[in-house]
């Protein structure tokens, strides 16, 4: 697919994104699960408090992810915390991921990805969105 609303379209029925804004929670979740972008919209409103052309509650967004299974699929909750070796002491340093970082060391499988104020997927080692790559990544799962 040329960008990340034709892989959402390709899905399915998306009359429910034209004029939305503050779904990117949404995007994510067809994107991610690939279902029809109504569908999720509808989970969204009903599961995530969602409103119209606003953000929805990332508590329940937590809550419904960290489940084992949503929609068919398997869901896996990830660290998002990536463990280096510090060159100067050989010591083993731990820091939350960057998104361009993950992107690249998870490269692939699907991941939900939750960075501040901001939902995303990486794909296959590819961030589908324009999020910055620096954004630090607050909470991620595979969905397989």
């Amino acid at each position: 697919m040329s960008n990340y609303k034709d892989l959402i379209k390709a899905n399915g029925p998306a009359s429910t994104m034209n004029g939305d804004t503050n779904n990117c929670a949404v995007l994510a979740l067809s994107a991610a699960f690939e279902i029809p972008y109504d569908e999720a919209n509808d989970f969204a409103l009903k599961n995530w408090r969602r409103v119209r052309r606003k953000g929805i509650c990332v508590d329940a967004l937590i809550k419904s992810l960290c489940q084992k299974e949503l929609f068919g699929k398997k869901i896996i909750e990830k660290s998002n915390k990536n463990k280096y070796i510090y060159k100067t002491t050989g010591k083993v340093v731990e820091c939350s991921f960057q998104l361009g970082n993950f992107a690249k060391k998870m490269n692939e499988g699907t991941y939900y990805v939750v960075v501040k104020n901001h939902a995303t997927v990486v794909k296959n080692g590819v961030i589908m969105d324009n999020t910055i790559p620096g954004r630090i990544i607050k909470y991620v799962w595979e969905i397989k």
